[in-house]
């Protein structure tokens, strides 16, 4: 089971590495030096937990280097092939055992709850005023933050 979940992730990787140089050329887009640069240090502190996006997010808009307005989309196409290497790596030097259950499971979860989530943001997400879609994000993010502190208070509690 591990060995077909590595090579769904390697061939994932392969479609979009295709995907980006092909892009890439018909639009003759190059990242920068600057942007590699963030990159491979922010990817290094993502395999053991730190995470990739916040910093590299951080470093975007001191900079200003990528528009507002594209950062996600450009977080989302510069960390997915590093993220990609990672879980190769990991998985091969861990020798994770996957079963089946567990790979079928998730699998299920991410398209059950992909789905719908694809359908708000194509339908009302789209529609929405920028205004409103930033406090809307950050009620979320403050909610998901509350729930995981009494979560962790909980735990220390048992």
């Amino acid at each position: 089971m591990l060995t077909a979940l590595q090579l769904a992730i390697a061939t994932g990787a392969l479609i979009l590495v295709a995907a980006l140089v092909h892009a890439a050329g018909r639009n003759r887009a190059r990242p920068s030096g600057e942007g590699l640069l963030i990159g491979a240090v922010t990817d290094f502190f993502d395999a053991p937990g730190i995470g990739s996006f916040a910093p590299a997010m951080a470093w975007f808009a001191f900079r200003r280097l990528v528009p507002d307005a594209i950062i996600p989309q450009t977080l989302i196409v510069g960390h997915s092939i590093p993220g990609f290497v990672q879980a190769l790596i990991l998985l091969t030097l861990l020798g994770v055992s996957v079963g089946p259950l567990l790979l079928i499971s998730c699998a299920l979860a991410t398209a059950i709850g992909g789905v719908p989530a694809v359908l708000v943001a194509a339908f009302l997400v789209k529609a929405m005023p920028i205004a409103m879609l930033r406090w809307l994000v950050a009620g979320v993010v403050i909610h998901a933050a509350m729930v995981m502190f009494r979560s962790t208070l909980q735990r220390q509690a048992a």
